[in-house]
């Protein structure tokens, strides 16, 4: 099998679609996105006349096409939803055929899986830990088995979300985790200029960015910052409390002396304050959620040349050789003093090492490459799978 269409149902998160945007360009990708209303109103931030573009005309850059699709809501409208869905995924899916390859990245976008049947090979792409959010954990969990055990391959951001399926399926379970663009690279290497909200900081600076809710651990950040007074701790992107997150709690690390909150920021600008950070940090709370997360930061902090702190997340197993790694504060506070000492020297050459093999345009081609490694030749994947 060579792959030569890749379609992708849904597409809204950012890494799903910087990983299948940077397919080569010798493969036409198709990114559908399946958003209810508030969503895609704030993914065009409030701009009515985009929000009309959006729905109404397919997009096409090179290779690359992006439709948006509209429904009342995949878990709270299900019914209403598929009914909506249906005659798109059918029209969707005319003409697939044995060099198609259909990724599906919701397990609420199961129901729909049939009507790719003629596709070459049908891939799950597990970006998230869905089973572990906030909603009707059976339901999640039978649509993720029928996406497990349907598909002919499973690609999972975490190694513990490949832990966890191996065993509730037949089909093969790979670990495909986060990537970097190579434009943030570009950004980060061109020694952008110190944002002006970061020049007048007591230094050093202890940065973290990424959404601040309940997924911080923040009694391991006060203790952090309490042992390190003469630290500045920056925090970087918008607080999030619609998950239940009690953001009293959040104000309370916030407001310390030696803490600054600076608010969100579009990731095109994070460059200049991962440039102007001495150390950066990972503060997500040890849990199971977290636990089967691929945290994007932990990425673009690695394009840098800072040192990098993390709490002991299963995911941060894969980067010990290049950040510290601490399961107990007093090891977070002894690594970060460290850090801040000179104790820490980045390896430069291993970060150059590991960013040639990790951008999304990489990990693009390994994924065109398991799906055709598994297919072997002229034969759809399903087929060689069932041994047929």
């Amino acid at each position: 099998m060579t792959v030569a269409r890749v379609t992708v149902l849904e597409a809204n998160a950012l890494w799903v679609w910087s990983l299948f945007a940077a397919m080569p360009a010798s493969v036409d990708v198709r990114l559908v996105r399946v958003q209810n209303p508030l969503e895609h109103w704030r993914d065009v931030g409030g701009r009515p006349a985009e929000a009309i573009d959006r729905i109404v005309r397919r997009r096409r850059q090179g290779h690359v096409e992006e439709r948006t699709w509209l429904v009342p809501g995949l878990r709270r409208y299900a019914s209403l939803s598929h009914r909506l869905l249906r005659p798109l995924t059918e029209r969707l899916a005319a003409g697939m055929g044995p060099c198609d390859v259909f990724v599906c990245t919701s397990p609420y976008l199961a129901p729909h899986l049939p009507a790719f049947r003629a596709a070459g090979a049908r891939v799950y792409y597990a970006h998230d830990a869905f089973e572990y959010f906030d909603w009707d954990r059976e339901v999640t969990r039978r649509l993720q088995d029928q996406l497990l055990n349907e598909c002919d391959l499973t690609l999972t951001v975490a190694r513990q979300l490949q832990e966890d399926f191996v065993p509730r399926t037949p089909r093969p379970v790979w670990h495909s985790p986060q990537a970097f663009s190579s434009s943030f690279l570009a950004q980060v290497q061109a020694a952008p200029e110190v944002p002006a909200d970061l020049a007048d900081l007591p230094r050093p600076l202890v940065g973290s960015v990424g959404v601040l809710n309940r997924t911080y651990d923040w009694d391991w950040i006060d203790q952090l910052v309490a042992a390190t007074p003469d630290a500045t701790f920056v925090f970087v992107g918008p607080m999030m409390t619609a998950d239940g997150t009690d953001p009293g709690r959040l104000y309370r690390s916030l407001s310390a002396p030696n803490v600054r909150w600076l608010g969100g920021r579009p990731h095109e600008a994070l460059p200049r304050y991962l440039a102007g950070f001495d150390v950066l940090l990972s503060p997500l709370r040890v849990d199971d959620h977290n636990d089967r997360r691929c945290p994007l930061r932990f990425y673009d902090y690695m394009v840098t040349d800072r040192p990098i702190l993390s709490t002991g997340i299963r995911e941060a197993e894969e980067f010990r050789a290049h950040m510290g790694v601490a399961t107990e504060p007093e090891d977070a506070v002894r690594i970060l003093q460290g850090m801040l000492g000179g104790e820490w020297p980045v390896d430069r050459e291993a970060r150059a090492a590991w960013r040639a093999s990790n951008s999304f345009e990489t990990r693009a081609q390994q994924v065109i490459a398991a799906v055709e490694s598994l297919a072997g030749t002229g034969r759809p994947l399903r087929d060689d799978l069932l041994g047929g």
